[in-house]
């Protein structure tokens, strides 16, 4: 019988992009943010799924390094914030940013759940349900 251990990593294993298990947690920073990833901005906290930077989107005025996301929860107030969208800070204050745990990552899918989204994992979108 497989470990509960594993059979969690397997039933929360997002896709070949999103790496929440298998990357290295001290060496990552924003900067090596794939679309896709789960990332947490810890002042506070926020939990987003990562899409890329403003300068491939522009999805609003904000500056090229403004981090754009798919959709992002804040788990203290019980909101989300759907996107494409910034406001999440940029790529030159990595310091504040760093992979999810798979504890905050079920906490992200049981906020969007709960309000109403679906992120699939596989066309990396966010749908509304």
């Amino acid at each position: 019988m497989k470990q509960l251990k594993h059979i969690i990593q397997e039933k929360l294993k997002i896709n070949s992009k999103t790496k929440i298990h298998t990357r290295n947690q001290e060496n990552w920073t924003i900067k090596d943010a794939e679309d896709g990833d789960i990332v947490v901005w810890t002042p506070g906290p926020l939990i987003f799924i990562y899409k890329g930077l403003n300068k491939e989107f522009k999805v609003n005025s904000a500056t090229d390094d403004a981090i754009v996301y798919h959709i992002l929860y804040n788990p203290e107030q019980d909101k989300i914030y759907p996107g494409p969208d910034t406001g999440i800070g940029d790529i030159n204050k990595p310091n504040v940013y760093r992979l999810a745990t798979e504890e905050e990552y079920e906490i992200l899918l049981s906020g969007i759940n709960k309000h109403g989204y679906k992120w699939d994992e596989t066309k990396l979108e966010v749908i509304k349900k």
